[in-house]
């Protein structure tokens, strides 16, 4: 038991390090991200270069801190939020309604991007993701019925 705890802890110590940068400059960035990710409107490049620093060193410092380029960071948090929002019943599969609500402006880029990082398109990661929803209530049901017998 006390060497499961301890992989725990150092996967939890690992996973913070890497979500909280140790650079003032790049939290303020993943701030500024993780704040506007949902709005389409919101221009990363622009945000950057209103910082009183060299865009270039900015990239590769937030790379250095965070381990991608604030692009592929506000990409992968946009696409994240997509996949989330897709896993609920409450959009009812709308890829255009998901893509416009996880910041995305164009929804077929936003298709050609989910389907590279999931290797699945939006509607088929839907439906996969409903087909598992109705297989555990299948399976909680069955359960339930041998328990009663």
């Amino acid at each position: 038991l006390l060497p499961a705890y301890g992989n725990l802890i150092a996967k939890f110590m690992t996973a913070n390090q890497c979500a909280h940068p140790k650079n003032k400059v790049a939290g303020e960035i993943e701030r500024k991200i993780v704040q506007n990710y949902a709005n389409a409107n919101f221009e990363l490049d622009a945000f950057l270069h209103t910082m009183p620093y060299c865009y270039d060193h900015l990239c590769k410092l937030f790379r250095k801190e965070v381990g991608m380029t604030p692009h592929k960071y506000l990409t992968n948090l946009r696409l994240h939020n997509a996949a989330d929002m897709l896993c609920s019943a409450a959009n009812n599969g709308n890829i255009t309604e998901v893509a416009l609500l996880s910041g995305f402006k164009n929804p077929l880029y936003f298709s050609r991007l989910f389907k590279k990082k999931y290797d699945v398109s939006p509607k088929e990661y839907y439906r996969l993701k409903m087909d598992e929803k109705n297989q555990q209530i299948l399976d909680g049901d069955s359960q339930k019925i041998i328990l009663e017998e």
